[in-house]
Protein backbone atom coordinates (compact mmCIF):
# COMPACT_ATOMS: atom_id res chain seq x y z
CA UNK A 1 0.00 0.00 0.00
CA UNK A 2 1.39 3.61 -0.99
CA UNK A 3 1.54 6.01 1.86
CA UNK A 4 1.27 9.36 2.12
CA UNK A 5 4.34 10.46 3.96
CA UNK A 6 7.64 12.85 3.03
CA UNK A 7 9.41 10.68 1.60
CA UNK A 8 6.49 9.77 -0.85
CA UNK A 9 6.15 13.48 -1.47
CA UNK A 10 9.88 13.70 -2.48
CA UNK A 11 10.20 10.88 -4.49
CA UNK A 12 7.19 12.10 -6.47
CA UNK A 13 8.72 15.33 -6.89
CA UNK A 14 12.07 14.56 -8.14
CA UNK A 15 10.14 12.58 -10.76
CA UNK A 16 9.40 16.44 -12.22
CA UNK A 17 12.42 17.65 -11.41
CA UNK A 18 14.66 19.32 -14.37
CA UNK A 19 18.31 18.73 -14.91
CA UNK A 20 19.17 22.15 -13.52
CA UNK A 21 20.30 20.95 -10.06
CA UNK A 22 20.39 17.82 -8.33
CA UNK A 23 17.70 16.38 -5.47
CA UNK A 24 19.74 18.21 -2.94
CA UNK A 25 18.76 21.65 -3.61
CA UNK A 26 15.12 20.14 -4.19
CA UNK A 27 15.11 18.80 -1.06
CA UNK A 28 16.27 22.60 0.75
CA UNK A 29 13.76 24.38 -1.51
CA UNK A 30 10.88 22.30 -0.78
CA UNK A 31 11.86 21.91 3.03
CA UNK A 32 13.45 25.10 4.08
CA UNK A 33 12.69 27.57 1.45
CA UNK A 34 13.10 30.51 4.00
CA UNK A 35 16.66 30.02 4.18
CA UNK A 36 19.32 31.31 1.24
CA UNK A 37 21.68 29.01 -0.45
CA UNK A 38 24.53 30.89 -2.17
CA UNK A 39 26.36 27.26 -2.70
CA UNK A 40 24.68 23.43 -3.43
CA UNK A 41 23.74 22.39 0.33
CA UNK A 42 25.18 19.64 2.15
CA UNK A 43 22.72 16.77 1.27
CA UNK A 44 23.71 15.30 4.50
CA UNK A 45 20.74 12.38 4.80
CA UNK A 46 18.53 13.46 2.01
CA UNK A 47 18.47 9.99 0.35
CA UNK A 48 17.83 8.16 3.49
CA UNK A 49 14.65 10.60 4.18
CA UNK A 50 14.14 10.32 0.47
CA UNK A 51 13.73 6.68 0.90
CA UNK A 52 11.53 6.01 3.98
CA UNK A 53 14.74 5.27 6.45
CA UNK A 54 15.05 8.53 8.22
CA UNK A 55 12.61 10.94 9.71
CA UNK A 56 13.11 14.79 9.07
CA UNK A 57 15.19 16.50 11.54
CA UNK A 58 12.32 17.93 14.30
CA UNK A 59 13.46 21.68 13.61
CA UNK A 60 13.37 21.28 10.28
CA UNK A 61 9.28 20.50 10.76
CA UNK A 62 8.36 22.25 13.74
CA UNK A 63 9.99 25.38 11.67
CA UNK A 64 7.94 24.67 8.31
CA UNK A 65 4.59 23.97 10.25
CA UNK A 66 4.91 27.47 12.24
CA UNK A 67 5.72 29.62 8.73
CA UNK A 68 2.45 30.64 7.56
CA UNK A 69 1.43 28.75 4.39
CA UNK A 70 0.85 31.98 1.95
CA UNK A 71 4.65 32.83 2.73
CA UNK A 72 6.02 29.24 1.97
CA UNK A 73 3.99 29.79 -1.52
CA UNK A 74 5.13 32.76 -2.04
CA UNK A 75 8.77 31.80 -1.67
CA UNK A 76 7.65 27.98 -3.85
CA UNK A 77 6.74 30.63 -6.50
CA UNK A 78 10.83 32.35 -6.74
CA UNK A 79 12.12 29.11 -5.81
CA UNK A 80 10.53 25.93 -6.32
CA UNK A 81 9.27 26.78 -9.83
CA UNK A 82 12.68 27.00 -11.29
CA UNK A 83 13.23 23.15 -10.43
CA UNK A 84 10.78 21.34 -11.42
CA UNK A 85 9.42 20.51 -15.56
CA UNK A 86 7.02 22.30 -17.66
CA UNK A 87 2.91 22.31 -16.51
CA UNK A 88 2.40 18.62 -17.97
CA UNK A 89 4.29 17.00 -15.88
CA UNK A 90 2.87 18.75 -12.73
CA UNK A 91 -0.16 18.09 -13.59
CA UNK A 92 1.12 14.45 -13.97
CA UNK A 93 2.46 14.80 -10.27
CA UNK A 94 -1.37 15.62 -9.26
CA UNK A 95 -2.40 12.64 -10.64
CA UNK A 96 0.06 10.58 -9.12
CA UNK A 97 -0.82 12.35 -5.41
CA UNK A 98 -4.18 11.07 -5.86
CA UNK A 99 -3.23 7.90 -6.72
CA UNK A 100 -1.34 7.51 -3.84
CA UNK A 101 -4.18 8.87 -1.50
CA UNK A 102 -6.76 6.50 -3.06
CA UNK A 103 -4.63 3.50 -1.56
CA UNK A 104 -3.34 4.96 1.75
CA UNK A 105 -6.31 3.79 3.60
CA UNK A 106 -5.15 5.12 6.77
CA UNK A 107 -6.00 8.49 5.88
CA UNK A 108 -10.03 9.23 6.18
CA UNK A 109 -11.85 11.26 3.25
CA UNK A 110 -12.30 14.13 6.16
CA UNK A 111 -8.57 14.26 7.10
CA UNK A 112 -7.02 17.39 6.81
CA UNK A 113 -4.22 17.68 4.22
CA UNK A 114 -2.27 20.64 5.46
CA UNK A 115 -4.87 23.51 6.59
CA UNK A 116 -8.63 24.22 6.34
CA UNK A 117 -10.50 23.56 3.14
CA UNK A 118 -7.57 20.50 2.04
CA UNK A 119 -8.76 17.63 2.92
CA UNK A 120 -8.40 13.81 1.45
CA UNK A 121 -12.01 13.99 -0.61
CA UNK A 122 -11.30 17.95 -1.82
CA UNK A 123 -8.46 16.68 -3.41
CA UNK A 124 -9.22 13.53 -5.06
CA UNK A 125 -12.49 15.34 -6.13
CA UNK A 126 -10.71 18.58 -7.16
CA UNK A 127 -9.69 18.92 -11.02
CA UNK A 128 -8.20 22.43 -10.55
CA UNK A 129 -4.99 23.64 -8.54
CA UNK A 130 -2.96 25.97 -7.48
CA UNK A 131 0.52 23.68 -7.25
CA UNK A 132 2.65 25.36 -5.44
CA UNK A 133 -0.28 25.72 -2.59
CA UNK A 134 -1.15 22.07 -2.65
CA UNK A 135 2.39 21.05 -2.62
CA UNK A 136 2.53 23.34 0.58
CA UNK A 137 -0.34 21.74 2.35
CA UNK A 138 0.74 18.52 1.74
CA UNK A 139 4.23 19.34 3.04
CA UNK A 140 2.57 20.68 5.90
CA UNK A 141 0.71 17.07 6.52
CA UNK A 142 4.28 15.59 6.30
CA UNK A 143 5.85 17.65 8.55
CA UNK A 144 3.31 16.16 11.28
CA UNK A 145 3.44 12.91 10.70
CA UNK A 146 6.72 10.26 10.96
CA UNK A 147 8.31 9.36 7.80
CA UNK A 148 10.39 7.12 9.29
CA UNK A 149 9.10 3.22 8.90
CA UNK A 150 7.14 3.65 5.50
CA UNK A 151 10.40 2.04 3.09
CA UNK A 152 8.82 -0.55 1.92
CA UNK A 153 5.40 1.77 1.01
CA UNK A 154 7.74 4.48 -0.71
CA UNK A 155 9.52 1.37 -2.39
CA UNK A 156 6.37 1.09 -4.29
CA UNK A 157 6.56 4.37 -6.32
CA UNK A 158 8.15 3.04 -9.44
CA UNK A 159 10.61 5.29 -11.40
CA UNK A 160 8.43 6.22 -14.39
CA UNK A 161 5.05 6.74 -11.54
CA UNK A 162 4.69 10.28 -12.46
CA UNK A 163 5.24 9.79 -16.25
CA UNK A 164 3.13 7.36 -17.09
CA UNK A 165 -0.01 10.24 -16.11
CA UNK A 166 1.50 12.06 -18.98
CA UNK A 167 -1.18 11.37 -21.07
CA UNK A 168 -4.03 11.40 -19.02
CA UNK A 169 -2.70 14.76 -17.27
CA UNK A 170 -4.87 17.19 -19.22
CA UNK A 171 -8.05 16.19 -17.40
CA UNK A 172 -6.01 18.55 -14.22
CA UNK A 173 -5.72 22.06 -14.51
CA UNK A 174 -3.68 24.67 -12.82
CA UNK A 175 -4.67 27.68 -11.31
CA UNK A 176 -3.30 31.40 -12.25
CA UNK A 177 -0.47 30.87 -9.79
CA UNK A 178 1.24 29.40 -13.14
CA UNK A 179 1.75 32.63 -14.35
CA UNK A 180 4.35 32.97 -12.44
CA UNK A 181 6.56 30.88 -14.89
CA UNK A 182 6.02 32.91 -17.96
CA UNK A 183 8.35 35.53 -19.17
CA UNK A 184 7.44 38.35 -21.55
CA UNK A 185 9.67 41.54 -22.35
CA UNK A 186 7.02 43.45 -19.85
CA UNK A 187 7.84 41.87 -16.59
CA UNK A 188 6.31 42.77 -13.23
CA UNK A 189 7.98 46.02 -11.57
CA UNK A 190 6.41 45.46 -8.05
CA UNK A 191 8.99 44.41 -5.03
CA UNK A 192 6.24 41.15 -3.84
CA UNK A 193 8.83 40.01 -1.19
CA UNK A 194 6.63 41.18 1.52
CA UNK A 195 3.32 40.67 -0.19
CA UNK A 196 2.86 37.26 1.77
CA UNK A 197 3.53 38.81 5.09
CA UNK A 198 0.87 41.66 4.52
CA UNK A 199 -1.88 40.10 2.48
CA UNK A 200 -3.62 36.87 3.52
CA UNK A 201 -5.89 35.78 0.78
CA UNK A 202 -8.67 34.13 2.27
CA UNK A 203 -10.04 30.82 1.15
CA UNK A 204 -8.12 30.55 -1.84
CA UNK A 205 -9.65 29.12 -5.48
CA UNK A 206 -12.94 29.40 -3.53
CA UNK A 207 -14.81 31.68 -4.50
CA UNK A 208 -15.93 32.36 -8.59
CA UNK A 209 -18.41 33.84 -10.92
CA UNK A 210 -20.55 31.28 -13.40
CA UNK A 211 -19.29 33.42 -16.02
CA UNK A 212 -18.12 32.21 -19.68
CA UNK A 213 -14.51 33.24 -19.45
CA UNK A 214 -11.60 32.97 -16.81
CA UNK A 215 -12.27 34.95 -13.96
CA UNK A 216 -11.49 34.88 -10.16
CA UNK A 217 -12.74 36.52 -6.90
CA UNK A 218 -9.97 36.70 -4.35
CA UNK A 219 -10.91 37.88 -0.59
CA UNK A 220 -7.72 39.32 1.35
CA UNK A 221 -7.23 40.33 4.93
CA UNK A 222 -4.60 42.64 6.47
CA UNK A 223 -2.66 40.93 9.83
CA UNK A 224 -4.59 41.62 12.44
CA UNK A 225 -3.29 43.42 16.12
CA UNK A 226 -5.65 43.75 19.02
CA UNK A 227 -9.19 43.36 16.97
CA UNK A 228 -7.92 46.04 14.98
CA UNK A 229 -5.71 45.77 11.25
CA UNK A 230 -2.56 46.47 11.16
CA UNK A 231 -2.06 49.68 9.17
CA UNK A 232 1.54 49.66 10.01
CA UNK A 233 2.73 46.89 7.64
CA UNK A 234 0.62 48.28 4.68
CA UNK A 235 1.68 51.54 4.86
CA UNK A 236 5.23 50.23 4.53
CA UNK A 237 4.65 47.92 2.15
CA UNK A 238 2.83 51.02 0.02
CA UNK A 239 6.35 53.22 0.59
CA UNK A 240 8.39 49.89 -0.72
CA UNK A 241 6.84 50.04 -3.97
CA UNK A 242 5.47 53.71 -4.42
CA UNK A 243 7.92 55.03 -7.22
CA UNK A 244 7.05 51.52 -9.08
CA UNK A 245 3.49 52.62 -8.88
CA UNK A 246 4.04 56.06 -9.75
CA UNK A 247 6.57 56.08 -12.27
CA UNK A 248 7.45 53.90 -15.36
CA UNK A 249 10.04 51.39 -15.96
CA UNK A 250 12.32 53.83 -17.69
CA UNK A 251 11.57 57.08 -15.33
CA UNK A 252 13.02 54.57 -12.57
CA UNK A 253 15.67 53.92 -15.29
CA UNK A 254 16.36 57.70 -15.99
CA UNK A 255 16.26 58.58 -12.16
CA UNK A 256 19.15 56.16 -11.32
CA UNK A 257 21.36 56.91 -13.93
CA UNK A 258 21.07 60.87 -13.23
CA UNK A 259 20.23 61.30 -9.71
CA UNK A 260 21.22 59.49 -6.43
CA UNK A 261 19.13 55.76 -6.84
CA UNK A 262 18.19 56.49 -2.80
CA UNK A 263 15.92 59.67 -4.13
CA UNK A 264 13.40 57.40 -6.45
CA UNK A 265 11.26 56.77 -3.71
CA UNK A 266 11.27 60.54 -2.51
CA UNK A 267 10.66 62.53 -5.96
CA UNK A 268 8.09 59.77 -6.07
CA UNK A 269 5.72 60.64 -3.32
CA UNK A 270 6.96 64.50 -3.58
CA UNK A 271 5.04 64.23 -7.30
CA UNK A 272 2.06 62.28 -5.59
CA UNK A 273 1.10 64.75 -2.84
CA UNK A 274 1.91 67.40 -5.32
CA UNK A 275 -0.79 66.55 -7.96
CA UNK A 276 -4.38 67.08 -7.77
CA UNK A 277 -4.73 63.08 -8.40
CA UNK A 278 -3.90 62.66 -5.10
CA UNK A 279 -6.70 64.96 -3.67
CA UNK A 280 -8.98 61.69 -3.28
CA UNK A 281 -6.96 59.68 -1.36
CA UNK A 282 -9.43 56.83 -1.15
CA UNK A 283 -9.42 56.39 -4.57
CA UNK A 284 -5.21 56.84 -4.79
CA UNK A 285 -5.51 53.85 -1.96
CA UNK A 286 -7.61 51.95 -4.32
CA UNK A 287 -5.18 52.12 -7.37
CA UNK A 288 -2.60 51.07 -5.69
CA UNK A 289 -3.97 48.10 -4.07
CA UNK A 290 -4.92 47.00 -7.57
CA UNK A 291 -1.52 47.59 -8.82
CA UNK A 292 -0.41 45.54 -5.80
CA UNK A 293 -2.43 42.62 -6.58
CA UNK A 294 -2.88 42.63 -10.18
CA UNK A 295 1.26 41.92 -10.16
CA UNK A 296 1.33 40.04 -7.26
CA UNK A 297 -1.67 38.10 -7.08
CA UNK A 298 -2.02 37.75 -10.33
CA UNK A 299 1.76 38.07 -11.80
CA UNK A 300 -0.12 40.65 -14.59
CA UNK A 301 2.56 43.18 -15.02
CA UNK A 302 1.59 47.08 -15.30
CA UNK A 303 1.42 48.69 -18.75
CA UNK A 304 0.14 52.04 -17.17
CA UNK A 305 -0.65 52.41 -13.27
CA UNK A 306 -3.76 54.43 -12.52
CA UNK A 307 -1.39 57.32 -11.64
CA UNK A 308 0.36 57.52 -14.92
CA UNK A 309 -2.91 57.59 -16.99
CA UNK A 310 -4.31 60.36 -14.57
CA UNK A 311 -1.66 62.19 -13.28
CA UNK A 312 -0.86 64.08 -16.31
CA UNK A 313 -3.43 66.78 -15.34
CA UNK A 314 -5.00 66.27 -18.75
CA UNK A 315 -8.20 64.75 -19.46
CA UNK A 316 -9.84 61.95 -16.77
CA UNK A 317 -9.37 58.82 -18.10
CA UNK A 318 -11.59 55.96 -17.27
CA UNK A 319 -9.09 53.63 -16.11
CA UNK A 320 -7.69 52.90 -12.83
CA UNK A 321 -4.23 51.01 -14.86
CA UNK A 322 -4.22 49.23 -17.37
CA UNK A 323 -2.42 45.76 -17.21
CA UNK A 324 -0.90 42.69 -19.55
CA UNK A 325 -2.07 38.55 -18.75
CA UNK A 326 0.22 37.02 -21.34
CA UNK A 327 -1.12 34.21 -23.35
CA UNK A 328 -0.89 30.95 -21.85
CA UNK A 329 -1.52 31.87 -18.30
CA UNK A 330 -5.16 32.58 -17.63
CA UNK A 331 -6.23 31.87 -21.03
CA UNK A 332 -5.34 30.99 -24.49
CA UNK A 333 -5.26 34.70 -25.34
CA UNK A 334 -3.75 37.87 -24.35
CA UNK A 335 -5.82 39.66 -22.33
CA UNK A 336 -5.67 43.47 -21.58
CA UNK A 337 -6.91 44.12 -17.99
CA UNK A 338 -8.52 47.27 -16.98
CA UNK A 339 -8.58 48.36 -13.62
CA UNK A 340 -11.80 49.60 -11.85
CA UNK A 341 -11.47 50.78 -8.26
CA UNK A 342 -13.57 51.79 -5.48
CA UNK A 343 -13.72 51.91 -1.42
CA UNK A 344 -17.38 52.39 0.01
CA UNK A 345 -18.79 52.04 3.50
CA UNK A 346 -20.73 49.17 2.01
CA UNK A 347 -19.38 46.55 0.10
CA UNK A 348 -22.52 46.30 -2.12
CA UNK A 349 -22.32 50.27 -2.94
CA UNK A 350 -18.44 49.79 -3.84
CA UNK A 351 -19.84 46.65 -6.66
CA UNK A 352 -21.97 48.77 -8.17
CA UNK A 353 -19.60 51.46 -8.92
CA UNK A 354 -16.64 49.33 -10.26
CA UNK A 355 -19.50 47.45 -12.58
CA UNK A 356 -20.47 50.92 -13.46
CA UNK A 357 -16.59 52.13 -13.97
CA UNK A 358 -16.39 48.98 -15.97
CA UNK A 359 -19.37 50.08 -18.39
CA UNK A 360 -17.48 53.16 -19.13
CA UNK A 361 -14.42 52.14 -19.84
CA UNK A 362 -16.47 49.46 -22.01
CA UNK A 363 -18.32 52.57 -24.01
CA UNK A 364 -15.10 54.87 -23.97
CA UNK A 365 -12.58 51.74 -25.23
CA UNK A 366 -11.55 53.15 -28.04
CA UNK A 367 -10.32 56.46 -25.78
CA UNK A 368 -8.76 53.68 -23.29
CA UNK A 369 -7.04 52.17 -26.56
CA UNK A 370 -5.78 54.89 -26.79
CA UNK A 371 -3.73 55.03 -24.29
CA UNK A 372 -1.57 52.18 -25.77
CA UNK A 373 -0.85 53.37 -28.76
CA UNK A 374 3.05 53.25 -29.85
CA UNK A 375 3.23 57.30 -29.88
CA UNK A 376 2.30 57.05 -26.59
CA UNK A 377 3.77 54.50 -24.81
CA UNK A 378 7.65 55.32 -26.58
CA UNK A 379 7.52 57.75 -24.17
CA UNK A 380 7.56 55.38 -21.02
CA UNK A 381 8.89 52.36 -22.50
CA UNK A 382 11.77 50.70 -24.58
CA UNK A 383 11.16 50.41 -28.17
CA UNK A 384 11.17 46.47 -28.09
CA UNK A 385 8.29 46.27 -25.05
CA UNK A 386 6.28 49.10 -27.24
CA UNK A 387 6.34 47.17 -30.66
CA UNK A 388 5.48 43.58 -28.46
CA UNK A 389 2.44 45.55 -26.76
CA UNK A 390 1.56 47.27 -30.01
CA UNK A 391 1.38 43.37 -31.69
CA UNK A 392 -1.24 42.27 -28.81
CA UNK A 393 -3.11 45.35 -29.33
CA UNK A 394 -3.15 44.65 -32.48
CA UNK A 395 -2.54 41.61 -33.79
CA UNK A 396 -1.16 40.05 -37.02
CA UNK A 397 -3.74 38.89 -39.37
CA UNK A 398 -1.42 35.37 -39.37
CA UNK A 399 -1.81 35.00 -35.70
CA UNK A 400 -3.95 32.51 -33.81
CA UNK A 401 -3.28 34.37 -30.41
CA UNK A 402 -6.29 36.85 -30.02
CA UNK A 403 -6.18 39.48 -27.95
CA UNK A 404 -9.35 40.30 -25.01
CA UNK A 405 -10.51 42.77 -23.18
CA UNK A 406 -10.62 41.67 -19.24
CA UNK A 407 -11.21 43.78 -15.96
CA UNK A 408 -9.58 44.15 -12.85
CA UNK A 409 -11.41 45.45 -9.73
CA UNK A 410 -10.21 46.06 -6.44
CA UNK A 411 -13.00 47.23 -3.88
CA UNK A 412 -12.64 48.00 -0.25
CA UNK A 413 -15.80 48.33 2.54
CA UNK A 414 -15.74 48.51 6.23
CA UNK A 415 -16.38 44.84 8.07
CA UNK A 416 -19.00 45.00 10.59
CA UNK A 417 -18.27 42.16 13.25
CA UNK A 418 -21.65 42.01 15.76
CA UNK A 419 -19.60 42.14 18.89
CA UNK A 420 -16.22 42.82 18.46
CA UNK A 421 -15.31 44.90 21.84
CA UNK A 422 -16.32 41.56 23.69
CA UNK A 423 -14.24 39.35 21.74
CA UNK A 424 -11.15 38.09 22.77
CA UNK A 425 -7.97 38.50 20.25
CA UNK A 426 -8.36 34.59 19.63
CA UNK A 427 -12.10 34.62 19.09
CA UNK A 428 -11.98 38.16 16.62
CA UNK A 429 -10.00 36.28 14.06
CA UNK A 430 -11.90 33.49 13.42
CA UNK A 431 -15.11 35.61 13.71
CA UNK A 432 -13.61 37.95 11.23
CA UNK A 433 -12.72 35.07 8.83
CA UNK A 434 -16.47 34.42 9.23
CA UNK A 435 -17.47 37.59 8.61
CA UNK A 436 -15.40 38.29 5.55
CA UNK A 437 -16.60 34.69 4.07
CA UNK A 438 -20.32 35.63 4.60
CA UNK A 439 -20.14 38.86 3.19
CA UNK A 440 -18.69 37.96 0.01
CA UNK A 441 -21.01 34.08 -0.45
CA UNK A 442 -23.70 37.25 0.10
CA UNK A 443 -22.88 39.24 -2.76
CA UNK A 444 -21.41 36.80 -5.09
CA UNK A 445 -25.65 36.37 -6.98
CA UNK A 446 -25.72 40.49 -6.76
CA UNK A 447 -22.16 40.49 -8.98
CA UNK A 448 -23.17 37.88 -11.49
CA UNK A 449 -26.47 39.66 -12.09
CA UNK A 450 -25.17 42.80 -12.26
CA UNK A 451 -22.36 41.84 -14.85
CA UNK A 452 -25.58 40.05 -16.73
CA UNK A 453 -27.67 43.20 -16.45
CA UNK A 454 -24.94 45.20 -17.68
CA UNK A 455 -24.25 43.44 -21.03
CA UNK A 456 -20.72 42.64 -19.61
CA UNK A 457 -20.71 38.39 -19.35
CA UNK A 458 -18.72 37.90 -22.30
CA UNK A 459 -15.81 39.84 -20.17
CA UNK A 460 -13.17 38.21 -17.44
CA UNK A 461 -13.23 39.68 -14.55
CA UNK A 462 -10.57 39.50 -11.77
CA UNK A 463 -11.82 40.91 -8.15
CA UNK A 464 -9.49 41.94 -5.27
CA UNK A 465 -11.69 42.46 -2.02
CA UNK A 466 -9.69 44.12 1.05
CA UNK A 467 -12.06 44.84 4.02
CA UNK A 468 -11.42 48.00 6.31
CA UNK A 469 -12.24 48.60 10.06
CA UNK A 470 -13.32 52.08 8.64
CA UNK A 471 -13.11 53.01 5.29
CA UNK A 472 -12.79 56.90 5.43
CA UNK A 473 -10.76 56.92 8.08
CA UNK A 474 -8.17 53.86 7.71
CA UNK A 475 -7.68 54.82 4.03
CA UNK A 476 -6.60 58.52 5.27
CA UNK A 477 -4.50 57.43 8.08
CA UNK A 478 -2.59 54.61 5.87
CA UNK A 479 -2.09 56.48 2.92
CA UNK A 480 -0.39 59.46 5.35
CA UNK A 481 1.48 57.31 7.20
CA UNK A 482 2.94 56.15 3.69
CA UNK A 483 3.38 59.19 1.94
CA UNK A 484 2.12 62.03 3.96
CA UNK A 485 0.27 64.56 2.62
CA UNK A 486 -3.01 63.58 4.86
CA UNK A 487 -4.82 66.28 6.51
Amino acid sequence: MKKLCFGTLFTLLCQIKNSTKNQNWLYFYLVTPQETYEYEPDGGSVGARKDGRDDLPQPEKDNYLLTDTEIIVALYRTKLFKLLMHDNYKKAFILAIKDVLVEDTSITDSTVIGSAGFTKESILNCSTFDFYYLIANLMKYCSSIVNSGYKANIKEITKTFVKDKLSISSCIFLSDSEVSGITTPITPTIDASKFASVFTELNANTYSLSLPNPNKVKLFKLNVVNNEFDKVSISDFILDNISQYVYSRTKIKDISTHHNVKSISTRAIRDLIKNPVFSDQKITFCEIMLYSFMESSMFSPKILSGFEINGSGGSKNHSSGIYLLPAGTISPNNQIVFGCTQAHENLQDAIDDVLNQACDIKDNRTEEIHLLDPSVLNTIMEPSVTEYIRNIVTPQRSSTIYTDDAFGLFMTYSINVPGKDTMSNASYRVALDAQMDTDIKANLPYIYSQIKSLGLSTYSFYFFILPLDKVEDDTKAIMSMSVGGGD
